[in-house]
């Protein structure tokens, strides 16, 4: 049972840590040619479609006729490429079902009372059999997660906590059967429209803009804590979207990475 939950937190912590091994510097928002183009999209709101980090593609979305994530695609490291499938419920997601290279890996539906944010969910495997239940409290700006496994037993406790205002997200602290796997920290927010619109998630680690500063703390292999402190340095479109994120280790003032983020104007 260990075993498969740890792979069931890997499967949703994806996204947190990924790294890549190449630069790609060519990174120009006035030129038409490059991937990082601004565009003549004035004020419009736009849909981020691609993330890519040092060249290479870490994200795709996809999107329906409501400008909500319809699927995201999550390109790891080893050239594996994860696919997210969204089913909605008008305005709220309610089924996210996640493949692997086009295997179906395992599925999330979520419950909810009388409001947009979700109380419970509930996690299958690709035989559609009951492989762990989730559920949801909130309290102030914190948002907790709690997961159980088929017989009641607690097995993980995720915390998610949101500046005074409840925009945006300052710190998330997953854990696995009293292991603190990832701590990030998020601080130095701008005043521009976050990169992620209308992001599935957005009840628990959801922005309206976009940190410039963010630390991460991890347990690797072996247990050891691998650490992380960045500044983050943008720059942004005519609309004020972040196009590019240069990414700098604060204590070296070393650029660790560049991220680039192309859009298109939603309907």
């Amino acid at each position: 049972m260990k075993t498969k939950m740890l792979k069931v937190v890997c499967i949703c912590l994806i996204t947190l840590a990924s790294t890549s091994c190449s630069k790609n510097n060519d990174c120009d928002p006035e030129d038409e040619d490059s991937p990082c183009y601004a565009g003549p999209f004035g004020n419009s709101k736009q849909l981020l479609i691609e993330e890519k980090t040092n060249g290479k593609t870490e994200m795709r979305f996809e999107y329906n006729d409501r400008n909500l994530v319809s699927v995201r695609f999550v390109h790891g490291v080893d050239g594996n490429v994860t696919r997210e499938d969204f089913t909605y419920n008008g305005d709220i997601p309610i089924k996210v079902e996640r493949r692997s290279n086009g295997q179906l890996v395992m599925s999330e539906e979520y419950l909810y009372d009388n409001s947009k944010k979700p109380t419970s969910a509930i996690q299958k495997n690709n035989k559609g059999e009951n492989l762990s239940n989730i559920r949801y409290t909130y309290s102030g700006n914190n948002v907790t997660e709690a997961l159980f496994d088929r017989e009641g037993k607690s097995i993980g406790v995720n915390t998610y906590t949101f500046d005074n205002t409840g925009k945006n997200i300052i710190k998330q602290v997953l854990n696995l059967q009293n292991i603190s796997l990832v701590t990030i920290e998020y601080s130095d927010y701008d005043e521009k429209p976050c990169r992620y619109t209308n992001y599935p998630w957005a009840w628990k680690v959801g922005s309206v803009n976009n940190a410039r500063s963010q630390s991460l703390t991890s347990q690797v292999e072996g247990g050891v804590v691998a650490t992380r402190n960045d500044r983050w340095k943008y720059t942004y479109n005519g609309s004020g979207y972040p196009v590019k994120a240069e990414v700098y280790d604060k204590k070296t003032d070393a650029l660790i990475e560049i991220r680039e983020f192309t859009y298109r104007p939603a309907k």
